[in-house]
């Protein structure tokens, strides 16, 4: 996916890298990518492409740091939630919903199924999907299903209080944010942000979550 302010039907992304790096302004290319690991193969090979190996202005990101640094210019100051804190804060949610499914536990959740749990809740944010999206879709289950799906929906509502009260959040709450701020707000963090940026290149995705389109 190529992102320009300029009307380009087709562009050779290589070329595009290699003329900015030899006029030295690749500053005017914003990157986002999906993963870490990629920015840091990314950045690599286009350091090694440089004139001097050496590039001032590169700008790699994924939607996730993106998104991060957009909100934080918005809002201001982010506190994004670690995997320790989330599962204890998960916990502490199963300790306090009246559990159906999950009442087999007598005493303690097991470790494995909390950080299972967690997971899934961070996923379904990372699509959009709510506690009551998920309490609607339980209605069309039946059994254990159902009472599993119900027990889920009701500790991630329980958990997403949790972080709303100690001001947390995880990557699928910055999505939820930024997609609710006026574009007025979106454009000034990005230009403040990317001042130089002509070019916005998309790369290296399968696919994207609706929050992420």
């Amino acid at each position: 996916m190529i992102l320009t302010k300029q009307k380009i039907d087709k562009i050779d992304i290589d070329f595009l890298i290699n003329d900015k790096l030899g006029k030295g302004e690749i500053n005017e290319v914003l990157i986002i990518v999906p993963t870490k690991r990629k920015i840091r193969y990314l950045t690599r090979e286009i350091i090694s492409f440089s004139p001097g190996n050496s590039v001032s202005g590169l700008k790699i990101e994924t939607i996730g740091s993106f998104a991060e640094k957009l909100i934080t210019e918005i809002e201001g100051k982010v506190n994004l939630i670690s995997e320790e804190a989330s599962v204890l804060l998960i916990n502490h949610s199963f300790n306090r919903v009246r559990l159906k499914y999950f009442s087999q536990y007598k005493s303690q959740i097991p470790f494995g199924t909390l950080e299972r749990v967690k997971n899934v809740i961070s996923e379904y944010k990372r699509h959009g999907i709510t506690p009551e999206r998920l309490k609607k879709e339980a209605e069309n289950l039946s059994g254990g299903e159902k009472l599993k799906a119900l027990d889920i929906a009701n500790v991630y509502d329980d958990y997403q209080s949790a972080l709303i009260g100690n001001n947390f959040k995880e990557t699928g709450d910055i999505y939820y944010s930024l997609n609710r701020k006026e574009k007025k707000l979106f454009n000034e963090a990005f230009n403040f942000l990317y001042p130089q940026a002509q070019f916005v290149l998309v790369n290296g995705f399968d696919e994207f979550t609706a929050p992420e389109i």
